[in-house]
């Protein structure tokens, strides 16, 4: 027989967080329409404004070429 060390013993804080640190936004995703077009939050922003961009270039440059 070895005894390699002394037996381990009890962890005394086995518990979770009694207030755990949850993320809780004080506003919610609304829908909003800007230029005709709807989106929800400030994530989307960028991709509606860059389709909105990119519909109005492709309207002018059909009016051109056929106009």
């Amino acid at each position: 027989k070895t005894l390699h060390g002394e037996a381990p013993a009890n962890e005394t804080i086995n518990n979770p967080s009694p207030n755990p640190n949850n993320v809780k936004p004080k506003h919610k995703k609304k829908k909003v329409e800007i230029f005709g077009l709807k989106f929800k939050g400030l994530s989307e922003l960028h991709e509606t404004l860059g389709i909105f961009f990119k519909d109005k270039n492709m309207f002018k440059c059909y009016l051109l070429l056929y106009n």
